[in-house]
């Protein structure tokens, strides 16, 4: 039976998510999330391909990939894509899977990127158009006990959940004394600033910072991330049950949080974390080196105040400082691969921040 596939565009996706063969799916390749987001997305063009759909000759759908337009901006600036999902169906579609990258990998012109794809390195590897950059190094940090979380990640099967479940909720009663303290009677060194969007005066700051970047989202690209999200968070009012989608989609809690500081009124960072269930990540962070160690001690009282239990940062310095200030739960290195087709000519990850590609949204 031949396999087709299917190039849907930017200017195609709302219609499509409203077709009849959208709603007769059992597992959806995008959401509406996903796609209100894309076709505001700053950054894309009409014409720019968002999703490609390998079907059969029935018209069932045997695997997807998608695409998030961006800018490059290093060494020259140009059009470069995300690969922002990729899914076969592991029944019907179990030869789809390379041709649908090298499908992606001709829409966009040779100008693809992939991020957290420690599973399909070797086909990336094997395809031999694709550069495998060396895992860029990070840190987390657990700051109350999640032993039921640890024990989900490393033995998603085990038998005695139950257990673990009331071990963790003790511990957690047993920490919570301390994490009150931190919280109540630790004081930042520098003044934090909520913001809901960036404004003039924070788009000024955050486009002396953008130097040196791979694609150097500005505040077009900001308040898009903040207003445009992928999942959807189970107390908001537009929460809808769809078919399903084969990635993360539904949370318990999703929220941005940005964060101006400053020091006797003059601003020193701009800061954008994601918290997802109690996992707090820096995917963004802007500022005056000479204030890092400052800086890395608000945070920290920022992570306590926000209730999180679980911290991750890539930045290659506030990692370091970070690091020293913890003296209380487990932290360890972590790694999040990359891989970029060659005709970008990339040299490696230090222009990278964790934000970009589609890693800010989920």
């Amino acid at each position: 039976m031949g396999t087709s596939f299917r190039h849907i565009r930017i200017d195609e996706l709302e219609s499509y998510g409203k077709s009849e063969a959208y709603l007769r799916l059992s597992s959806v390749p995008i959401t509406f999330q996903r796609i209100v987001s894309h076709v505001r997305n700053p950054r894309a063009e009409a014409s720019d391909v968002a999703l490609i759909l390998a079907e059969n000759e029935k018209g069932e759908l045997l695997g997807f990939i998608g695409l998030l337009p961006d800018l490059l901006f290093i060494p020259v600036k140009e059009k470069a894509y995300w690969i922002s999902c990729w899914w076969i169906d592991q029944v019907k579609g179990k030869n789809v899977g390379v041709p649908l990258l090298l499908s992606a990998y001709k829409a966009s012109h040779g100008k693809l990127l992939a991020d957290s794809v420690p599973n399909t390195i070797s086909i990336f590897k094997a395809s031999r158009l694709f550069f495998v950059a060396e895992p860029k190094e990070g840190l987390r940090v657990f700051l109350r006990p999640c032993l039921q979380k640890l024990v989900e990640r490393k033995k998603p099967d085990w038998q005695f959940e139950q257990l673990v479940r009331i071990s963790d909720k003790v511990l957690n009663l047993l920490f919570s004394p301390f994490a009150w303290m931190i919280k109540t009677l630790q004081s930042s060194p520098l003044e934090s600033k909520r913001l809901l969007l960036l404004d003039e005066e924070q788009g000024a700051f955050l486009q002396k910072h953008l130097q040196g970047g791979y694609f150097q989202r500005g505040t077009a690209e900001w308040n898009w991330i903040v207003k445009y999200p992928w999942l959807n968070d189970s107390r908001s009012p537009k929460s809808s049950l769809i078919a399903h989608y084969p990635f993360s989609y539904g949370v318990s809690h999703f929220q941005n949080h940005l964060f101006a500081l400053y020091k006797n009124n003059t601003q020193v960072a701009l800061l954008f974390l994601t918290e997802r269930d109690r996992s707090v990540k820096l995917h963004y962070a802007y500022y005056d080196a000479q204030w890092r160690e400052e800086i890395a001690h608000c945070i920290e009282t920022l992570l306590y105040q926000l209730g999180a239990s679980e911290f991750t940062t890539f930045d290659p310095l506030l990692k370091e400082s970070l690091a020293k200030r913890f003296r209380v739960g487990y932290k360890h290195t972590i790694y999040y691969q990359y891989v970029w087709a060659k005709d970008l000519r990339l040299q490696n990850t230090t222009g990278l921040q964790f934000g970009d590609g589609d890693a800010i949204f989920t």
